[in-house]
């Protein structure tokens, strides 16, 4: 899904360059967005593991939860 979410905000950006309203183009029919995700496990063995690999794992993937995000409310 991620894929089609960018080649669709592309779309968007392009007709508001070209002077046209983005909210335009929307999917027709709403759906729900699964993306396949693994978890990387950089600590282990310590109290603070999950804390710290949380961290982590937010750290390396932010960009790509804010655009989730932005394509939910879009």
């Amino acid at each position: 899904c991620g894929p089609a979410l960018v080649d669709i905000a592309g779309m968007r950006a392009s007709l508001a360059e070209a002077g046209y309203d983005p909210t335009g183009l929307n999917p027709v029919l709403p759906v729900d967005v699964s993306t396949d995700h693994s978890l990387g496990v950089d600590v282990f063995g310590s109290p603070d593991a999950l804390r710290r690999n949380m961290e982590r794992e937010y750290g390396r993937n932010a960009e790509r939860y804010r655009f989730m995000k932005w394509a939910t409310r879009a």
